[in-house]
């Protein structure tokens, strides 16, 4: 249900997409009823959009082999090289906070969080551009003899 409610709240911002791929380690089972959930609960928006359930790829291999095929990124179209597992790298470099949190009271906790949230954005954001000028002079270099312009 917490599942259902985070993606009800999420869609209902983006109401003008027409499709979604929703990557879930275990898409497959979710999926099933996933429609009917929706339809028979009073507190999630149905959403007005084609939703294709995919599982990640590093997740996949632990699935049968229907499951393999039907919820591949591989074999999907419109993902390119995705693999699906953007948030595993984003939860797998927080997850020492969870031991010094939980004894925190829910408020500390909420506040922590988004300290830790709001400076992995930030390095994110600063690497992204440092990655962005470097391929810049990259390409510069490339197409001229000359020294950069500073």
């Amino acid at each position: 249900m917490n599942s259902d409610y985070a993606i009800s709240s999420a869609l209902t911002n983006y109401s003008n997409l027409s499709e979604i791929v929703l990557s879930y380690d275990i898409a497959c089972q979710y999926s099933v009823n996933f429609a009917e959930r929706f339809r028979n609960s009073s507190s999630l928006d149905v959403p007005d959009v084609k939703i294709t359930f995919l599982v990640p790829k590093f997740h996949l291999a632990a699935h049968k082999e229907d499951c393999r095929f039907r919820y591949s990124f591989n074999h999907q179209h419109g993902v390119g090289r995705t693999d699906g597992e953007g948030i595993e790298r984003f939860w797998s470099t927080h997850n020492f906070l969870s031991g010094s949190t939980s004894k925190m009271s829910p408020e500390f906790r909420i506040d922590t969080l988004n300290l830790h949230f709001s400076n992995w954005n930030r390095r994110k954001s600063h690497q992204m551009c440092r990655l962005f000028l470097l391929s810049r002079r990259v390409q510069y270099s490339e197409t001229t003899s000359s020294p950069l312009p500073v």
